[in-house]
């Protein structure tokens, strides 16, 4: 216990002493970002708070998962990333519940519309496809519409840029008897490029001594197809598939199909963009069958007004359905919206936007946001950003709730109200600080398992700081600290009182990079998953209260030069830090089997790997060739 507090009080003195750059997390520095105004745009000129994730420091923690990266983000909360590498996890940004951060893929979003909380599973995508990603923290329904009210995270998938053939492959193993094989193959041919990929992994899990042996299987494939027609028109073309095995006892297999389409027209002054997407999920038990359907179609046109204002409007179309042998529903929303963006003098831009969400199940719901921001250059090294906003955005209730819901008591959406102001100070990009207060009030709440809105209005209120500083060209460090309250005793996916972490990052040195980091959790309570009855007919659910942890990761590559080769070694958990529930707590709790899922593990996480450039390797094997034996 004493060497982890050591390794973090040095590394959090280290991000506060020297100077950083190039960290795990990118901050507010160099990067254009587009999930806030859905154009591109600086990074300091967007009034919200985000986080991007480049494919180069994606490379750079090879065996690592997405939710193992997106757990470092601050105000974010990944329960389950301790855990086999499988093995599902439940998202939570600034203190929500899983169904309030929204997944956007390429733009679109999709989140699963099956069961009781439309949620995306973050083991349905390879992190091998993945160019960025970019984090907002806070509600943006005007842009986006159900779903975006606590965060959205923005996943943008690789396109090739290289002229000709090229792709790589990735082999690894580690602990939890797990073993997993991905191979890609892009290529760019003037006006057509393309990528298709395809990935299997299978390990083991244990995830308490009250458990049976559990192992999981995940297998995807994917293809990407873009065709430039003309200087004015891009199509896009794309379709995913992934299915997912967990095999304890009886088996339960989950299977995703995504199919779709993007155009992109450039006009006289903007661009007008058209999507079609449809995705079905299926959860297949061994008796029955859950299935769900969304589909998705949008146009927008993003208009330059003139040099110093934009402004973004269409609208978009949704059908959610869900069916099962037990009951079927559907409902449909249709979203006029617009957004607004407004460079102004002195530094100062405004963004605000509208949206109209007409269900076909409840009354209409008019949102808004509001967000400005002033950049102010201190001196020619100094630059300081003050920031804040208010919006509204709102979660539908899930086909599964609308099938449960009590007849006398008609489901209305849950909306939420949040409130944020902060600073960003950048010297030179050599050090960054950033820090925000936020606040959320949120009514009509859907508890898991429950078919009705409580009248009782949850109100969330938290604060972060993030530093960022460089030492070198080669060495950099970070530190991050969120604290969060809530007037709830219990919320899904809560989010734990006090969270920081900290890290080390050394690259560029002799073909290596190094990272390294101190994670700590406070305590907190679930909910287990397990549900109970009362002789009203109502749900309820067990809690557990966890303890606090912390942990020391690492990770680690090293380049072969010239021959293609990467090798990779990942841990998570070095130290060996034993996380499980402290004690039952509320009236009917109990700790059972399959609760301990999430939040729980027994020992450290490693991955050894090695990843092939195809290309680099072909040239490699041809000049070695030529040199010894001469042709």
């Amino acid at each position: 216990m004493l060497l982890k507090h050591g390794i973090g009080i040095i590394l959090f003195l280290a991000s506060c002493l020297v100077f950083g750059q190039d960290s795990l997390k990118t901050r507010w520095v160099k990067d254009s970002v587009k999930v806030g105004t859905r154009f591109d745009i600086h990074v300091n000129r967007s009034g919200k708070v985000i986080y991007k994730i480049t494919r180069e420091q994606l490379e750079r923690q090879y065996g690592r998962r997405l939710a193992d990266i997106l757990n470092e983000i601050p105000g974010m909360q990944i329960d389950g990333v301790f855990n086999s590498p499988n093995s599902s996890c439940n998202y939570s940004s600034r203190g929500g519940h899983v169904n309030q951060t929204l997944i956007l893929i390429d733009g679109i979003p999709i989140n699963n519309p099956l069961f009781n909380q439309a949620f995306y599973d973050l083991r349905n995508i390879s992190i091998e496809t993945i160019e960025a990603i970019e984090v907002l923290l806070g509600g943006l329904s005007t842009l986006y519409g159900s779903g975006a009210s606590t965060g959205i995270i923005a996943i943008q998938t690789k396109r090739s840029t290289v002229k000709g053939i090229n792709g790589e492959v990735n082999l690894n193993a580690g602990t939890w008897s797990s073993y997993a094989q991905s191979v890609i193959l892009n290529g760019n041919y003037e006006r057509f490029s393309f990528m298709v990929s395809a990935a299997n992994s299978l390990n083991s899990f244990v995830p308490s001594p009250r458990n049976d042996n559990t192992s999981f299987g995940k297998r995807g494939f994917s293809l990407r197809a873009s065709y430039q027609f003309n200087a004015n028109f891009n199509l896009d073309v794309f379709g995913d598939y992934s299915m997912i095995d967990q095999f304890s006892g009886s088996s339960v297999g989950s299977q995703q199909l995504r199919l779709g389409a993007k155009g992109i027209y450039k006009l006289s002054k903007g661009t007008l963009e058209t999507i079609l997407h449809h995705s079905k999920n299926t959860i297949a038990p061994d008796f029955y069958d859950f299935t769900g359907t969304n589909t998705f179609s949008e146009i927008a046109y993003n208009l330059q007004i003139n040099s110093f204002a934009r402004v973004l409007s269409g609208v978009s179309f949704q059908h959610l359905n869900y069916s099962s042998i037990f009951k079927k529903n559907d409902y449909t929303i249709i979203d006029p919206f617009t957004s607004l963006f407004i460079a102004g003098p002195l530094g100062i831009d405004i963004q605000a936007g509208v949206r109209i969400s007409t269900h076909s199940r409840y009354n209409s719901l008019v949102l808004y946001n509001i967000n400005p921001s002033r950049n102010i250059a201190i001196n020619s090294r100094i630059n300081l950003k003050l920031f804040g906003s208010i919006s509204t955005s709102f979660v539908s209730p899930t086909n599964f709730q609308f099938s449960t819901a009590y007849p006398d008591l008609p489901l209305k959406p849950e909306q939420n109200t949040s409130y944020e102001y902060g600073l960003s100070l950048n010297v030179e990009r050599k050090l960054t600080i950033t820090a925000v207060k936020f606040n959320r009030n949120e009514i009509n709440s859907i508890p898991v398992f429950e078919s009705r809105n409580t009248k009782r209005q949850i109100a969330v209120d938290g604060f972060s700081l993030d530093i960022t500083k460089e030492l070198s060209m080669a060495v950099s460090a970070n530190a991050d600290f969120t604290y969060l309250t809530s007037n709830t005793d219990i919320a899904d996916g809560i989010y734990p009182a006090i969270k920081f972490g900290t890290s080390l990052t050394v690259s560029r040195i002799k073909n290596t990079k190094i990272s390294i980091g101190y994670h700590y959790t406070d305590a907190r309570t679930e909910q287990s998953g397990n549900v109970f009855y009362e002789s009203n007919g109502r749900y309820y659910q067990s809690l557990i209260d966890y303890a606090k942890f912390d942990v020391v990761d690492f990770s680690t590559t090293y380049e072969l030069p010239e021959t293609g080769l990467l090798l990779y070694f990942s841990a998570n958990n070095l130290l060996d830090r034993y996380m499980s529930p402290l004690t039952p707590s509320g009236q009917g709790s109990t700790i059972v089997s399959g609760s301990s899922q999430f939040s729980s593990s027994i020992g450290r996480n490693i991955v050894f790997g090695v990843k092939c450039d195809l290309k680099k390797a072909r040239t490699f094997l041809a000049t070695t060739r030529r040199t010894f034996f001469g042709f």
